[in-house]
């Protein structure tokens, strides 16, 4: 492949940041860890709260991981914590009075234990560890160690237990997406449960995610971001950008407004740090793919007032399809200033450049045999020198967070984001067979689609905490407003002819079609909501409601018209969780969500938004003395309004609708991860979906199941890193991706055949062996090693909307950090 002058440059420019950085990086290596994090001075707001809280918000500044035994810090209270301190000084004041000690048992982990009789009585002596132990010290919106996630913030809104939110919510580490080397969101998502990816095999133009049978929309912290007219104008998110990817199942309205009832994605960046982050990362792979990227962060100034974030990426890399390209580049700063303890504003922003494309096929070659077999996954039935989609997307916002007491905290979220799509296309249709050679050929036309799309979107809540008698409050009061605009060109050419799927021709294309106008609208959502979060003696009660106004305003250029569409209303959720001291938490809630429907019935009555209601069941578990989840939960979810045919149409609008469809899932997930001290990291899931179309006026889907919607979904990872040895510092995991069989449509007439993928992966650290090295790590990913053949999606059988899932995929890491 021809060297690529522009991506050359940066590299050079990449690597010699890298040399300037190393120099300065040894030079900082001086006391031991443990010995830095005793007397390194970290500022603390904590007001007088329940012990167990205190130690939460302690482990937060410090990034120090807190042991000790759950019912040792029940019904006991912290003082109030403000100012500068070391973390020995810290500790001793919110344990002072308390008959609990505590000590270092590693660089950044510290076990709190009760003092002995001797010692409660001024005697003196050591600390007696106790068994079981309780894991905390991680932010909602900050880094995980490892695998397991301990708090949510998409949920609640709040920096909240994941074992006290009434709902499910699974949470995807950037830990996670480094060793299973994900490089989507969609990818990050493959072991997450219910969850529904890959539907477009090669494609990289988009993350597509379905939860528990439903489209589900990607957010940016807690943030709606824009859409074009069409799918194809989508804001898409660098993994290597995100500290965690979270998945909230189920209705979601009542805290983010209008959404698909399945639940939603939202993507978590990486923020600002007090502590220096070096790392610099070159990549390597199949289809000739070469990537750098870097992530460099820490303060700005001795007194950390001023922290900073920088991350870049370029990539430069083909597909399994050679007319296909997946090249990037991405650039995110963000800085912090804490002039004080009790205030932080976080200004960020993001730019990026994709350049991709799909490559649709027919259902007759790829989910069924043919007299001439069936077509490789490299298969391309457009025109190499046409097909190509481009977008440049950012974003530019702020965070703006202040207590003002031990008692109200206020948060203030204002983005703007921008997305230009240029997308060229081929659409094939009309599927043909010669009914003497036996030939295989669609019609092929050429389309061209030119989107732009931008969000505003504002979010404030004030949270108190506060108690009354013995129940303790958290609530969230807040108002959000999104604006949405967008405008879409679009022109095309249908006398490009036939194209034989077996023997195509890529000559002879017609001229690039003309753009003309074709629609333009804009979107506003307004909500005001709610939330109370209310404990008591291992019961924590979640109560929310939100109003909502919609309005929406669409142009359409082709015929002159306007429509304009107002909606409002109301959702709720309600939720009890019970603690036990063991580690259990069952729980059961109720939520709800609505979505607005446009167009209008054949009276021109706008329809009414479509609303969904579910009921689910669950119970967790955090086994004592292990950093592990598990988490299992059943529900039933119904969508009413959906829109169906009208039974009785008038003869001048044959195709009108009524909303009297509804469509339900039932279900059934299980997900299970640790961070095993032996050097174990392990994921497992499980789900099972029962979905069903209950009420339509169309006969042929009447109790079908949804489109690619599988009744049963499995996977496991493992992942081993010695420990000690001569291998001390070698890990090698790997895992299995089980989809079961599933339809491509409503009317069930494609089933494609379930399929199980293989991935693998190995990584060395060479510091382990060398501490001259210490840093300095390789990995190695392989995605679905045995090369399996298998469809993702396929929506027809005379058309060309049917996709090869991705085959094997290996790429090489070299990452330093320092």
């Amino acid at each position: 492949m021809p060297e690529r002058p522009g991506c050359t440059r940066i590299f050079k420019a990449v690597l010699l940041a890298s040399t300037t950085f190393v120099a300065s990086g040894y030079a900082a290596i001086a006391q031991t860890p443990q010995a830095a994090q005793e007397q390194r001075m970290v500022v603390f707001d904590l007001p007088a709260q329940p012990l167990a809280a205190s130690l939460t918000g302690f482990a937060r500044n410090t990034d120090i991981k807190l042991a000790y035994p759950a019912a040792l810090a029940r019904g006991r209270s912290a003082p109030p914590l403000r100012g500068r301190y070391s973390a020995a000084e810290a500790l001793d004041r919110l344990l002072a009075g308390s008959g609990l000690s505590w000590q270092f048992t590693g660089a950044n982990a510290v076990a709190i234990s009760a003092r002995s009789t001797m010692a409660a009585n001024g005697a003196g002596g050591d600390g007696i560890l106790l068994d079981p132990i309780t894991l905390t010290g991680e932010s909602a919106w900050g880094p995980v160690s490892g695998y397991v996630a301990g708090q949510t913030g998409t949920a609640t809104k709040t920096d909240t237990p994941i074992i006290e939110t009434p709902q499910t919510i699974n949470v995807v580490s950037a830990d996670q997406i480094k060793a299973q080397g994900a490089a989507s969101v969609d990818e990050a998502l493959r072991y997450t449960p219910g969850v529904s990816t890959d539907f477009y095999g090669g494609a990289t133009y988009n993350d597509y995610v379905r939860l528990r049978g439903f489209a589900a929309p990607i957010f940016a912290e807690g943030m709606r971001m824009p859409s074009g007219l069409r799918d194809y104008a989508q804001l898409r998110h660098e993994p290597y950008g995100l500290e965690r990817v979270e998945v909230l199942k189920g209705p979601s309205s009542v805290l983010y407004g209008q959404a698909a009832p399945g639940g939603m994605v939202n993507s978590i960046r990486k923020r600002p740090s007090a502590e220096p982050i070096r790392e610099l990362e070159l990549q390597a792979g199949s289809f000739d793919r070469i990537q750098g990227a870097f992530d460099l962060g820490g303060p700005l100034d001795p007194g950390r007032t001023w922290t900073y974030r920088l991350i870049g990426l370029v990539r430069d890399s083909g597909t399994q399809v050679d007319a296909l390209r997946d090249d990037r580049v991405f650039f995110a700063p963000s800085l912090t200033w804490r002039p004080g303890d009790a205030t932080a504003l976080t200004v960020y922003g993001h730019y990026q450049h994709d350049v991709g494309g799909n490559s649709p096929l027919p259902a007759l070659g790829t989910v069924y045999p043919t007299q001439f077999g069936r077509l490789p996954v490299d298969a391309f039935l457009g025109y190499p020198d046409f097909n190509r989609y481009k977008r440049d997307q950012f974003s530019l916002g702020y965070e703006f967070e202040h207590r003002f007491d031990d008692r109200f905290l206020l948060r203030h979220k204002l983005q703007y984001s921008n997305i230009e799509m240029d997308y060229r296309y081929s659409v094939l249709t009309g599927l043909q067979t010669d009914p003497v050679t036996g030939a295989i050929s669609l019609g092929r036309s050429i389309q061209h689609t030119h989107d732009t799309a931008s969000s505003l979107t504002m979010d404030n809540n004030l949270q108190a905490d506060f108690d009354t008698g013995p129940l303790r409050h958290t609530l969230l009061v807040g108002l959000d407003h999104t604006r949405l605009d967008f405008d879409s060109y679009w022109g095309g050419d249908f006398t490009a002819g036939r194209v034989d799927v077996f023997a195509p021709h890529h000559d002879n294309r017609p001229a690039d079609p003309a753009l003309y106008p074709d629609q333009d609208g804009t979107q506003y959502q307004t909500g005001l909501y709610v939330q109370d979060q209310i404990r008591w003696d291992g019961w924590v009660l979640s109560l929310a409601g939100r109003h909502d106004r919609a309005r929406n305003t669409v142009h359409n250029s082709n015929d002159g018209s306007t429509t304009r569409q107002r909606d409002s209303a109301f959702t709720g959720r309600a939720g009890l969780v019970r603690l036990f001291d063991n580690g259990l938490a069952p729980y059961a809630s109720y939520s709800t969500s609505f979505e607005p429907t446009a167009g209008a019935d054949a009276n021109g009555d706008a329809f009414e938004p479509r609303t969904a209601r579910q009921i689910e069941i669950g119970l967790r578990y955090q086994p004592s003395g292990t950093d592990a989840h598990i988490g299992v939960s059943a529900y039933r979810l119904t969508q009413s309004n959906v829109l169906t045919q009208d039974p009785e149409p008038p003869a001048s609008n044959p195709w009108a609708q009524v909303q009297t469809g509804e469509v339900q899932v039932r279900g059934f997930e299980l997900e299970g991860k640790a961070n095993l001290a032996a050097g174990f990291d392990l994921v497992a899931s499980y789900a099972w979906q029962d979905s069903e179309i209950t009420r339509t006026n169309t006969a042929a889907q009447l109790g079908n199941r949804f489109q690619l919607t599988p009744e049963h979904q499995a996977t496991f990872w493992a992942f081993y890193t010695v420990q000690g040895g001569a291998l001390e510092g070698l890990g090698i995991g790997g895992g299995l991706r089980h989809v079961g069989r599933r339809f491509g449509d409503l009317n069930n007439q494609i089933e494609l055949p379930s399929f199980t993928l293989v991935d693998a992966a190995l990584s060395y650290d060479f510091g382990k062996r060398d501490p001259s090295l210490a840093g300095l790590k390789f990995r190695l990913n392989a995605s679905n090693l045995f090369d399996k053949r298998h469809v993702t999606s396929c929506a027809s059988l005379t058309s060309g909307n049917c996709y090869y899932g991705e085959g094997r995929s290996v790429i090489a890491t070299l990452d330093y950090r320092w």
